[in-house]
């Protein structure tokens, strides 16, 4: 893709070359995100993020084998941020997830992301969503009942290293998305902290129940007694299992959290 243009808006920035074949090798470089794109029938501008600048191609009726490209946008985003990596993960299932889908919450937490999938769902698709806290599934219906979202969820007070004995053996390899919040619950005893043994049966098991082409989100915290280990423990696996994933960290601090999206194939 040639950036060598003219009269380039003041808000992009060009970069001398950055070379891809096709649209297909943008969407496999592992070291870009989607953060906003349109249905590929609609004909609206197709963005995405590399790094820290955003990349805009032009409107177009269809992703082109050979897009034009404009340039580079500065983005104002924090990617290695825990709120930006939540938005980042919404982001990159609400590009993937259609109506009628099964997903995988395999943390409920505060239902932030169990309400993120139901919504994306719909009335003829289904959330599971697990968490071995009471209280977290107490939050999480309250908000999905609020939302009137409730009758798409199955919601389960057990480990996430059990949600395979809780979901239906004909879902297996049907699943869209399952995403993983880890660390402890915000507002709740801060000593209860997902492990990483029981973890690891989980994203290997969650990994497993999904259709080709599925999401494994995994958002790992690192500032807590554990975490460290429990993140390095997902790295060692994913690179183990030779997964197609990107990760998102921040090189400069050793207590960032580490974001891992994994892509069955």
């Amino acid at each position: 893709i040639n950036t060598g243009l003219s009269g380039m808006p003041a808000e992009y920035v060009p970069l001398p070359k950055i070379d891809f074949r096709s649209s297909a090798d943008i969407r496999k470089s592992a070291n870009i995100t989607f953060l906003t794109a349109s249905d590929h029938e609609d004909p609206q501008p197709f963005h995405f993020l590399l790094g820290r600048w955003w990349i805009c191609l032009p409107k177009t009726s269809r992703l082109l084998e050979k897009p034009v490209f404009r340039g580079f946008k500065r983005s104002s985003m924090n990617p290695c941020k825990p709120s930006e990596l939540v938005l980042q993960v919404h982001e990159e299932l609400r590009l993937r997830i259609r109506s009628g889908d099964l997903c995988i919450d395999a943390t409920v937490g505060n239902g932030h992301d169990t309400f993120a999938l139901a919504k994306l769902v719909g009335k003829d698709g289904l959330v599971f969503g697990f968490d071995i806290q009471k209280v977290a599934l107490d939050r999480t219906e309250a908000l999905l009942e609020e939302n009137q979202v409730l009758h798409v969820s199955r919601l389960h007070c057990c480990c996430h290293s059990k949600m395979k004995g809780k979901i239906p053996l004909e879902s297996k390899g049907r699943i869209r998305a399952v995403v993983f919040n880890l660390g402890y619950l915000p507002r709740a005893d801060k000593c209860l902290v997902t492990r990483k043994e029981s973890t690891i049966r989980a994203i290997k098991d969650g990994y497993s129940w999904l259709q080709k082409g599925g999401l494994l989100s995994v958002l790992a915290y690192r500032g807590h007694p554990g975490g460290s280990e429990e993140a390095l423990a997902i790295e060692t696996l994913v690179k183990e299992m030779d997964w197609r994933y990107r990760k998102f960290w921040d090189e400069n601090s050793s207590t960032s959290p580490i974001l891992h999206l994994i892509e069955k194939t």
